[in-house]
Parts: C-alpha cells; sequence; structure tokens
C-alpha cells in the first residue's frame, strides 16, 4: 500500500514537500499576525486616548468626539467662541502634539511664544527684537515676538505669563503659542492621554484663550493721544520697552517716545494703528 498519500501535480508525495513549498503560507500566517498585533496597538492606544479625553470634558465642560479611525477632540459649546481642543500624532521628523485651536476676536495682533532654544531665538541672532515684558523669568525661559508690540505687551500682562508657564510646564521646551488675525493656538509637543492631565492643559489653554480674547475685544476702543500730550511713558521705548540712555526720538504723529536705533530698525512709529514714517528729536 502507499504511505506517501496522494502524488502532487509534480509527481511528489505531500510527506516529501520541503519547507520552502510552505513559505508562502508561513509568511501571509506572519503577516496577518502582524496586522492583528497592529489592529490591537491601535486598539489600545485609541482607547486610552478616547478614555482620557472623556474624563477630560466632564472636568472641562465640553463636548468629547471619540472615534477609532481618527484623532479624539473635546468640543465647546459657546457659539460666539467655537474652540476644541485635540492633537495628532507624531512621525519620523516631528513629535505628537496636544493644543487648544480657538478663535479670536478679528485684530492686526500677531505673536508667537515659545520656550528659549537656540531655534527660538534665531530671529534676535538676525537682529530682530524680541519682546520684553520686564519679568525676568518669564523673558529668561521664552521668547516672544510679535506685532505691534505694545499691544502684545499688554496681552503679556501677569495672568497670561502665569498661564503660558503652566501650560509650558506639560511638555519640557516644547509648548508654543500662536496669536495671528482672528486665531489662537497653544500646543505642547507631547500626546496628553491622562485624562486629569488633559484637564489640566485645558484649563490653563482655556484661561489664556479667554484672557487674550477680552483684551482683544476691549483693544478696539484704543484713542490715541494728540500729537505733543503725555499718552505715553516717555521713559521707555515703546518698541523695545527699554529705558533710555542714548538718542530719543518721538513721533510726530502720536508722540510714542523710540530709541533712534529702535525706529531705525521698524522704519516708523511702532504705536498701535500711528505708523507714522517722520519723527521728531528728544531734547
Amino acid at each position: 500500500a502507499a504511505t506517501g498519500g496522494l502524488p502532487l501535480p509534480d509527481g511528489r508525495s505531500k510527506s516529501e514537500m520541503s519547507a520552502i513549498d510552505y513559505a508562502p503560507v508561513m509568511l501571509a500566517a506572519f503577516l496577518a499576525l502582524g496586522f492583528l498585533l497592529a489592529g490591537i496597538l491601535v486598539f489600545l492606544m485609541y482607547s486610552a486616548l478616547n478614555r482620557g479625553y472623556v474624563q477630560a470634558s466632564a472636568r472641562l465642560g465640553g463636548s468629547p468626539s471619540v472615534s477609532f479611525l481618527s484623532f479624539p477632540s473635546i468640543r465647546f459649546a459657546d457659539p460666539s467662541r467655537p474652540w476644541v481642543l485635540s492633537g495628532r500624532h507624531g512621525g519620523s521628523y516631528s513629535p505628537g502634539a496636544t493644543f487648544l485651536s480657538a478663535k479670536m476676536p478679528d485684530s492686526k495682533a500677531r505673536m508667537q511664544i515659545s520656550q528659549r532654544t537656540r531655534i527660538a531665538c534665531l530671529p534676535e541672532f538676525f537682529g530682530k527684537r524680541l519682546i520684553r515684558t520686564r519679568d525676568p523669568a518669564f523673558d529668561s525661559s521664552f521668547a516672544a515676538s510679535g506685532s505691534p508690540p505694545e499691544i502684545c505687551l499688554r496681552l503679556l500682562d501677569a495672568d497670561a505669563r502665569k498661564s503660558i508657564a503652566d501650560i509650558a510646564s506639560h511638555a519640557s521646551g516644547n509648548a508654543r503659542i500662536v496669536l495671528s488675525p482672528g486665531h489662537l493656538t497653544a500646543s505642547v509637543a507631547a500626546v496628553l492621554d491622562d485624562g486629569a492631565e488633559l484637564a489640566e492643559f485645558g484649563e490653563k489653554a482655556l484661561a489664556l484663550a479667554a484672557r487674550f480674547a477680552s483684551m482683544l475685544e476691549n483693544a478696539g476702543g484704543i484713542e490715541f493721544a494728540p500729537d505733543g500730550s503725555p499718552g505715553f511713558d516717555a521713559r521707555r521705548c515703546l518698541l523695545c520697552g527699554d529705558g533710555f540712555d542714548g538718542m530719543t526720538v518721538f513721533c510726530r504723529k502720536c508722540g510714542a517716545p523710540h530709541h533712534r536705533e529702535c525706529w531705525r530698525f521698524e522704519g516708523r512709529c511702532s504705536a498701535y494703528g500711528c505708523g507714522s514714517k517722520r519723527f521728531r528729536r528728544g531734547r
């Protein structure tokens, strides 16, 4: 009686098949197992993210949006302030991030704040003046740039500076605040999936956004003092905020004081809404 089983098309019996003959089947099995494990990992990752966002939304008073196909988010119901707390996964060349995206009142103000690194300070290296708040702890930890500088300085009051420092505590060296006309983004370069930590970040980012929104709404009523009136602090340059120890010039239109070097750098008056290019020398 035959012991090798039914013959194969090439004349061999099944018992004579080599490992090479099973290679396609084994490869398909390994691929299927790999896809299964990847699916389980993605499921576990999104489960943790979704759970964290649901927990944070209960504390922040927002509406969570969770899915296993996209990054979760928390939306806030105030129609005048359609703000969203969400994030993104990292890639080969960029870390993941958690951020608050917030609509702001229309304004000409632009500002970028990041923790002091060599890259963040490059504008200063090329001669661009960073905004100085005269808060040594803040100025030594953060690089801030923007325009108009006097509006940026008003926005960076003590409460805003504290909120920014608290936001930065969630990602060592990787916090970033970007204000553009009508929009604010506060982000940290970390995927926060713990509900308590995410809620803490959200509270600080929401507080900063509310502070900026309130101040920008009130900024619409700014008026300028007439030429020659004491509408500005004559002891400090309006552009850089430092005191005067050299040549001082005053805008002929609004009277704003500047260092001569600062006026040359800016090319015009830095007072919000002025922009005059004519000045007079100080006495």
